[in-house]
């Protein structure tokens, strides 16, 4: 674009409106008229919509091109989908993330809000006292409800476990335990074993042995039923102190069924622990596993009978003559696949692992809005989930009943690797034309979240508080999304049903929880303001 007339003539020249040469050190009308020939300081003129546009190509050219020359080698799959990106210092999509919660409009504090309503009190359901448990308990039908419901997510009962109520021993607490999750589960819970099962306290803390961890892990699982996550935390760390003794060097031989007990009650703790101190600001002192665990093992080493024990127990029904032909729970099982819990520990170990890279607390609140603006795209800052091996390449377990937690786990990880653009995308409050690409593979994500995560909401009772808080923070990052009216525009139909039924999902929950009910009541009003501004 040629300068102005206005910005390079000459002063005498511009007075007497004279068409200037802008001849060097004076023009020819100068020289002719024998006058001074000054020139003014140029202004800057505002560059014109077209300037602008080519200024800013090639700025992202600038950018591109040093991205462009450090790429990998292409995949030999042949996928086209977009490399997903991440943002460097992005804070992670959690709950106990101030940055998150700040910039998609909660309070900053929300870890601590929830927290804080889960208060210590214990509330114990009490069932009609016609409803049999605790006056005469089926054992068959009390160890058939935790195999079918407890034993898929948290295999803590040995092959050869039986129901035994002989008074004030540890293996009594353990059996009136069971009973009580298996009451809670089916929906005729009773306080009554619980509360002999907690006089038995003193003891299980005294004794030194597998079982007292077994009954620790098991008054954990009870507090999940009950979606009261304080507890269940505080019982799974006592836990884990328990079976620091048998984690300490070759306590069982190597392969034996001590050690594979160990090792499930080892992995078992780890899950409770983590998939609560995912949302909540707790304490992860002995929260991490053994690296040993932390592979994948087969089935045959994962379930596992018991050592021998010297007890005369009450019933003759054992886990292994109700269900003779399970091979989850043979010990002579051979299979090749993984199990079920190492896939969901690696699954759990790669949330993990997200969910602590926080960025460093020191950072202030302005410098986290200008993450945006200064912070380059790295080309694959996430972990591929295939390079781990977790990917749900097994039919036996995804089609299985924990194929449902696994779903879970591998979407929500799944969202995660594309929060960074979308964390972009809300700060600037546009569609930034590098990003916009990740908006629909983010909306596919979460609907595949939230269809697995409701279903295993309805399956998976102990689990019910992680689900709950996980489903609640896909859909406040969904709806924070939604409020750029360039994104809201790529929402398909089905994603915004799919968004009312998990809201509809959390008022159930939200009966046996404060902190469910905090979630559920704020998510709904959020909903209703982005269904609005949709439909304004």
């Amino acid at each position: 674009m040629l300068p102005s007339r206005t910005a390079s003539a000459c002063d005498h020249c511009r007075l007497r409106r004279r068409r200037c040469d802008r001849a060097r050190p004076k023009c020819s009308f100068c020289v002719s008229q024998g006058a001074d020939c000054i020139y003014g300081q140029a202004t800057n003129p505002q560059p014109s919509q077209l300037v602008q546009e080519l200024m800013s190509i090639r700025e992202r050219l600038e950018f591109i091109t040093p991205l462009l020359g450090s790429r990998s080698q292409p995949s030999s799959q042949g996928d086209k989908t977009p490399p997903v990106v991440a943002l460097q210092d992005c804070p992670p999509l959690a709950l106990k993330s101030p940055y998150s919660m700040q910039v998609l409009g909660l309070p900053s504090n929300l870890a601590a809000i929830l927290y804080r309503l889960e208060t210590s009190t214990s509330r114990l359901p009490v069932s009609p006292a016609n409803s049999g448990w605790i006056e005469d308990p089926d054992p068959e039908l009390v160890l058939r409800c935790f195999q079918e419901c407890i034993q898929p997510w948290y295999p803590i009962l040995q092959y050869d476990f039986a129901l035994d109520f002989s008074p004030y021993s540890t293996v009594s607490c353990l059996s009136h335990l069971v009973a009580a999750i298996s009451s809670l589960v089916e929906d005729r819970p009773h306080a009554s074993h619980y509360e002999i099962a907690l006089s038995t306290m003193a003891k299980v803390f005294h004794e030194c042995s597998v079982t007292s961890a077994q009954c620790l892990v098991l008054f954990s699982i009870y507090h999940a039923c009950l979606l009261q996550p304080r507890q269940s935390f505080e019982y799974a760390q006592v836990a884990s102190l328990k079976l620091q003794p048998f984690l300490k060097g070759p306590y069982f031989p190597e392969g034996s069924p001590e050690s594979h007990l160990v090792s499930r009650l080892e992995c078992t703790i780890y899950l409770i622990m983590s998939e609560i101190s995912m949302h909540l600001n707790l304490s992860c002192s002995g929260k991490k596993i053994r690296s040993r665990s932390a592979t994948a093992p087969t089935t045959r080493g994962m379930d596992t009978r018991n050592y021998p024990v010297d007890w005369d127990t009450t019933s003759n029904s054992t886990m292994s003559s109700i269900f003779p032909h399970s091979e989850a729970h043979s010990p002579d099982a051979a299979l090749s696949e993984p199990s079920s819990l190492g896939v969901e520990v690696n699954l759990q170990q790669a949330l993990d692992t997200y969910a602590t890279s926080a960025t460093d607390m020191s950072t202030t609140s302005k410098d986290a809005f200008s993450y945006a603006d200064n912070a380059p795209i790295v080309n694959g800052g996430l972990r591929d989930m295939s390079a781990l091996g977790l990917t749900l390449q097994f039919p036996a377990l995804a089609e299985s009943m924990h194929g449902a937690i696994h779903r879970v786990k591998y979407h929500m990880y799944e969202v995660t690797t594309y929060w960074p653009a979308l964390y972009r995308i809300i700060l600037n409050g546009s569609a930034d034309p590098e990003l916009l690409p990740y908006a629909p593979l983010f909306f596919e994500s979460v609907s595949s979240f939230l269809c697995a995560g409701t279903v295993a909401l309805a399956l998976c009772r102990p689990k019910a508080w992680f689900l709950c808080a996980s489903i609640y923070t896909v859909l406040i990052a969904t709806l924070g999304a939604l409020e750029v009216p360039t994104l809201r525009l790529l929402a398909q139909s089905p994603l915004w049903e799919q968004l009312e039924g998990s809201v509809d999902a959390l008022q159930g929950p939200g009966e046996f929880s404060t902190s469910v009910q905090y979630m559920h009541r704020s998510i709904r009003d959020r909903l209703d303001i982005v269904r609005g501004q949709k439909t304004s």
